[in-house]
């Protein structure tokens, strides 16, 4: 062999790159606690007023600790687990009313080549090409954060615009669900623009994201003026309100502004005069409070009205009021640090669950348009296998806030041993062997086809695509 030849040959071949090729799995899984440290912190904020609840932080357990936990009787019976597992244990604590709650969970861990063994099988973590926080398609816009999984769509309905008879679309979305209810509006669209009437009021929604500037409110005739755009309903029943006879509104709303956004205020308007078109009584009760300028009046009302949509009649108006305070109480939770940073990173500013809204209101027609394009730019997708790691923890920590503030709703004082059993319940310490054990596999997470795969072309690799292309 030409020694002077294989020396020349060596030294100018590309070197491959150590992380590519022995993978990322270790230091990106060892920021597991960091990550669910995050989300719990950031997810108090959402516990009802009154409810002592905090948390303090997480820790390593020791040797010894972690094997007391792993032969901790259950029942009679000591079980001890002798199959292989990468995992280790780590300690969250709480504090209620004064007194300590921990809640022991096992994370994985990876070795080099981004293996995972678990139950003594060899599994290899893969990046999943995922999709923002928010994933157009031409049938609707996703949204997927670390809270909740939300789908809006749009139903188009005509509309009277300048006295001229025009089609909108009315942008929907369960954000809330309840049971299956119905009654004599049947199962209207839940319109989205309700939540931002019912976190700032019409006048101060157009005002602060439509740029709007002259808002006038009446329910009676208003013929075009110059300057101005007049949005007014068609009189028509809509389909499948069950009220006879149905007696339409008249409700007026004109707006004026010299840079508005088209887009929002049609959409935000649209649904309003949808939401009026299934519950025409409340005309002149929105005509009224507008007039009154009383912006928390305002407020309570459309959040009655948005309960009223989605739970029919079966509540009375104390109930839902008291629903829906706690339901939007919630929603303030709904962008934490982790999504608002991949919001930004997507082009999208947004500080709170509301301003994302008045974006999708102010962008979902030309997301669903331009849903393709929007898709295969690689500037709208990330990498990620923390959220794919962790998710069955994340839904079990949501769990823990939803059934403790339910709980709080029906006794005036949560007992320490209720609070205790949900988090038990809700935050199992071995949720982590649901990543190999779930019906349904994950995204992240694959076997190991052979013990002899060569490293980087059979694993370390493998990159899996989460494209959302439809919904």
């Amino acid at each position: 062999m030409n020694e002077a030849l294989v020396r020349i040959m060596a030294d100018n071949t590309p070197k491959l790159n150590d992380k590519v090729v022995n993978g990322t799995a270790r230091e990106v899984l060892a920021e597991i606690p960091r990550y669910l440290d995050q989300f719990f912190s950031d997810s108090m904020r959402t516990i009802s007023a009154g409810i002592n609840l905090s948390y303090l932080g997480y820790r390593r357990v020791t040797p010894k600790e972690e094997y007391e936990l792993m032969i901790a009787k259950k029942d009679t019976t000591i079980r001890y687990d002798l199959s292989h597992n990468d995992v280790y244990i780590v300690e969250f604590r709480f504090e209620y009313n004064g007194q300590m709650i921990t809640r022991p969970l096992y994370l994985p861990y990876a070795s080099e080549g981004n293996i995972m063994v678990m139950s003594s099988t060899s599994n290899h973590i893969m990046p999943v090409l995922s999709d923002t926080v928010v994933s157009p398609s031409p049938g609707g816009v996703f949204v997927r954060l670390l809270k909740a999984k939300l789908n809006f769509t749009a139903k188009a309905r005509y509309f009277m615009v300048n006295g001229v008879k025009v089609t909108g679309n009315v942008i929907n979305g369960v954000i809330l669900r309840p049971k299956a209810l119905t009654d004599m509006i049947g199962n209207p669209m839940i319109s989205t623009a309700l939540y931002m009437l019912g976190k700032y009021g019409l006048v101060e929604s157009l005002r602060r994201f439509g740029r709007v500037t002259d808002i006038l409110v009446t329910d009676t005739d208003t013929a075009p003026m110059d300057g101005w755009t007049v949005y007014t309903t068609t009189k028509a029943k809509p389909r499948g309100l069950k009220a006879i006879p149905y007696m339409p509104h008249n409700l007026h709303i004109c707006v004026r502004g010299d840079n508005m956004d088209a887009q929002f205020v049609d959409n935000l308007v649209f649904g309003v005069i949808y939401t009026a078109d299934i519950l025409p009584e409340i005309s002149d009760d929105i005509v009224s409070l507008i007039g009154m300028s009383n912006v928390s009046d305002e407020i309570e009302f459309w959040r009655i009205i948005l309960g009223k949509v989605i739970y029919k009649n079966s509540f009375s108006v104390d109930r839902i009021y008291q629903d829906m305070a706690e339901h939007f109480n919630a929603l303030e939770g709904y962008i934490d640090p982790i999504i608002k940073t991949k919001l930004k990173e997507g082009n999208i500013p947004v500080d709170d669950f509301f301003d994302l809204i008045a974006y999708l209101l102010s962008n979902y027609n030309d997301w669903v348009l331009t849903s393709r394009e929007y898709n295969s730019n690689i500037e709208n997708r990330y990498i990620d296998i923390l959220y794919y790691l962790t998710c069955d923890m994340i839904i079990g920590f949501n769990r823990v806030i939803l059934n403790i503030n339910k709980r709080a709703t029906k006794t005036k004082a949560v007992s320490y041993k209720e609070v205790d059993k949900i988090l038990f319940n809700e935050l199992g310490t071995k949720h982590i062997y649901s990543l190999t054990k779930a019906s349904e596999p994950n995204l992240a997470v694959a076997n190991c086809d052979y013990s002899a795969d060569l490293r980087y072309p059979k694993i370390t690799s493998v990159l899996e695509d989460r494209l959302v292309l439809s919904i």
